[in-house]
């Protein structure tokens, strides 16, 4: 389970990478502030955007690593063999 703070140094860093429909990862930016709920502590969502249209959100409930849809690396996925 990866938690917010390693999320938001990843993307900080620039290190976040989402799988996208055509099975390529593209390299993900942050779009905008993290929404944060009083009364759910533990939830979070972090709004990202991916190319020039590609839009969307990393929450709590976001799986990441191997052949999941985010992948947190320091190297280009698609090129891996």
């Amino acid at each position: 389970m990866v938690t917010k703070v390693e999320i938001d140094r990843a993307l900080a860093a620039h290190k976040v990478w989402a799988k996208m429909g055509h099975g390529r990862y593209w390299r993900l930016r942050r779009n905008g502030a993290t929404k944060l709920w009083k009364t759910r502590p533990n939830e979070f969502r972090i709004p990202v955007k991916a190319g020039l249209k590609a839009c969307g959100y990393i929450d709590h409930t976001s799986q990441f690593g191997p052949g999941c849809a985010f992948v947190i690396s320091d190297t280009d996925p698609n090129e891996r063999s």
